[in-house]
């Protein structure tokens, strides 16, 4: 399963952070991987099921909130999605780390690839990380109360592709 990460600093109480990230209808004001979270009706938690939509998709995909072992790690995953290259189960995953003043968030995209995707790894590992760069951006800024389409160039992002087969780096 091919990975990207990227790390951001927040300054917000980590109560604070976990609380946003937990609640799925929160992802379309910062990634460009959601357009819209329904979900009015759900209670943010393990097991929580939401239906969200992604770009160049016309219908609704389930996502499930599959992590939430608080205050310090939260994930979604979303529905297999295919193409005509085969399918993927993308898995976004937030881990958090308490630092004296504030919270250091890694962001995780994991996706399971199946068919002729699992050949194609190296170049969706691209995208991913251009947008990942951007959504970590986005993310930091809306977290410090800022406009997320303003210029973030104060905020340090640091990216790493892992590879299929390759183990996750504790930090």
């Amino acid at each position: 399963m091919p990975a990207i990460t990227a790390q951001v600093f927040v300054q917000a109480p980590l109560q604070n952070v976990f609380a946003f990230l937990a609640n799925a209808r929160n992802l379309p004001l910062w990634s460009s991987a959601v357009i819209e979270v329904d979900g009015a009706d759900v209670v943010p938690a393990y097991g929580a099921v939401y239906r969200y939509r992604f770009p160049g998709r016309h219908h609704d995909s389930r996502l499930l909130c599959s992590a939430a072992s608080r205050p310090y790690e939260v994930a979604f995953r979303g529905g297999r999605m295919w193409t005509p290259l085969g399918w993927q189960i993308p898995e976004l995953v937030f881990h958090l780390c308490d630092e004296a003043d504030g919270v250091r968030v890694e962001i995780e995209v994991v996706s399971r690839l199946g068919g002729a995707m699992l050949l194609f790894w190296p170049h969706l590992a691209v995208a991913w990380r251009r947008d990942l760069r951007r959504d970590a951006c986005r993310l930091a800024a809306v977290l410090a109360g800022q406009d997320p389409e303003g210029e973030n160039g104060a905020v340090e992002v640091v990216t790493h592709v892992r590879r299929p087969g390759e183990r996750r780096r504790v930090r």
